[in-house]
């Protein structure tokens, strides 16, 4: 199903705030919108420079969800500085192409830091539509303070059985917290990954590190999705 890209008006309902350099927005847009899980917005205010942001929430959702990071410029300082409860914003997408990858298949999903946004918008959509292949997440961070979904993800997997999740720190050891990198685990848990999609977001140094190492597992790079943020 095809979601054409338009512009829209939308109104900040919540702010929730992740620690010092992460808030998430969620927003009711004007009129009617959809999208795939793992679409993108263009979202702009006033004057400031406009950035991109993956769309957190699942296509079933009342709201639209955006994980914002500080970054101190354009869209993002004034998510942190002057955007509340009421503000009105603008958002152009959907676009992308989502996460095309077949129900029946396993999906396993790598993040890097804040490339997690997308991947609870996948996660939670194939939850909606009924597990019919495991998926497993993998959400590499540098310190446990950084893994601000924790307990989200956690209570999925208690939850749903088809659903793991595996969080990782690459920076500070952390008790009970595997050591290492989202795209080297997969590659100590997995000698075949040729029957599995892959869908990885996070720093292009993370994806570029990590598609050799998925190459040398044989991953079908048909079945192999990525953005870089």
């Amino acid at each position: 199903m095809e979601h054409p890209a338009q512009t829209y008006t939308g109104r900040i309902i919540s702010v929730d705030n992740k620690g010092e350099d992460i808030r998430i927005l969620h927003v009711k847009p004007a009129s009617a919108f959809s999208f795939a899980a793992g679409q993108y917005m263009r979202l702009s205010v006033n004057n400031a420079e406009p950035r991109y942001f993956s769309i957190a929430s699942a296509p079933e959702d009342d709201l639209l969800s955006f994980h914002i990071r500080h970054t101190g410029h354009g869209f993002s300082a004034l998510a942190f500085s002057s955007l509340t409860e009421g503000s009105d914003i603008t958002l152009e997408g959907p676009m992308g192409h989502g996460v095309p990858a077949p129900p029946e298949r396993p999906l396993l999903l790598l993040a890097g830091g804040i490339g997690i946004a997308p991947m609870l918008s996948v996660i939670r959509h194939r939850i909606h539509n009924g597990l019919a292949a495991p998926v497993t997440l993998y959400w590499g961070v540098r310190d446990k303070t950084q893994i601000y979904l924790h307990d989200v993800f956690r209570a999925l997997a208690d939850e749903h059985d088809a659903f793991s999740y595996i969080p990782l720190v690459s920076d500070t050891p952390c008790p009970g917290i595997r050591n290492g990198f989202a795209g080297t685990a997969v590659t100590e848990d997995y000698d075949d990954l040729s029957a599995s999609s892959i869908y990885m977001a996070g720093p292009r140094a993370m994806i570029d590190a990590t598609m050799p190492l998925l190459a040398a597992k044989k991953a079908d790079l048909d079945y192999v999705f990525q953005d870089i943020f």
